[in-house]
């Protein structure tokens, strides 16, 4: 099974909400009717460490039991404050806050910290607008648990009715954005893009993570231009393994035949 939006195979099911979803990117990929139980095998569970028993306690003081202006001022600051450190463009900023508007509107946020719904707001419209923005870098900013956030995501993707579609950020978008990053010329970003296209061609894109193809044809596109990054320098910008990197990495230059 992978992920229809990034192509990830990593897929876990979360028994609770009897959903199946990507640990990459947080979609929602299936989801069950969790009323009627067989409880065919018992339920597992995980005793919490020290670290999770002080996290849960300090989300519990900032969770918010009213709905009104306070709990919406807040949120539409903290969405502000991301936006701001990560750069990102006004409109994105808006729509994040529409979104976030809407959730409180419709008693999503209730339970949940500030710090991971706007963070989700802001993921869902970076893929939206197509702004590519990882899930790690938006974590980072917003000082919150990445799984936390993955997990308010695929709720609010599932309150809004969104699709898979909507939510694809194409490989094209992690190039350009990666090789800004890395500050390579523009013939190393026009070369990856070529290597893209007869990727494309030759049918050996499909189904793979965005984000691991883009920065493996970077890489291989900045060893053939003679502006070469490491594999660890290329990982840390895309937010991803160099292990990934490799796999990838070994499968492009075997398809397209190319010697580096």
């Amino acid at each position: 099974m992978r992920c229809p939006v990034c192509g990830s195979s990593k897929i876990i099911y979360d028994p609770e909400h009897g959903e199946y979803y990507c640990a990459e990117c947080g979609h929602v990929i299936k989801s069950f009717d969790t009323r009627v139980r067989t409880f065919s095998s018992p339920p597992k569970f995980r005793s919490k460490g020290t670290s999770d028993m002080v996290r849960e306690k300090i989300h519990r003081l900032k969770r918010l039991d009213s709905f009104g202006n306070k709990t919406e001022k807040l949120g539409v600051e903290e969405i502000s404050r991301i936006s701001s450190q990560l750069c990102l463009p006004k409109h994105v900023e808006r729509e994040a806050v529409r979104i976030y508007r809407k959730l409180i509107k419709s008693g999503v946020t209730k339970g949940r910290s500030i710090e991971s719904v706007a963070a989700a707001c802001i993921y869902i419209s970076c893929r939206l607008y197509k702004v590519p923005r990882t899930l790690d870098e938006i974590a980072k900013v917003a000082k919150e648990d990445k799984k936390v956030i993955a997990r308010v995501y695929r709720l609010v993707v599932k309150k809004l009715g969104l699709s898979s579609k909507d939510m694809l950020i194409r490989p094209e978008y992690y190039i350009d954005k990666f090789a800004d990053e890395l500050e390579v010329s523009e013939r190393v970003k026009r070369r990856a893009l070529r290597l893209l296209n007869e990727a494309k061609d030759k049918g050996i894109t499909s189904g793979k993570n965005p984000l691991g193809l883009a920065a493996s044809i970077l890489y291989i596109a900045s060893l053939l231009e003679g502006e070469r990054r490491t594999q660890k320098e290329i990982a840390r910008v895309a937010g991803i393994t160099e292990v990934t990197i490799r796999n990838r990495y070994k499968e492009l230059v075997k398809e397209l035949r190319i010697r580096v």
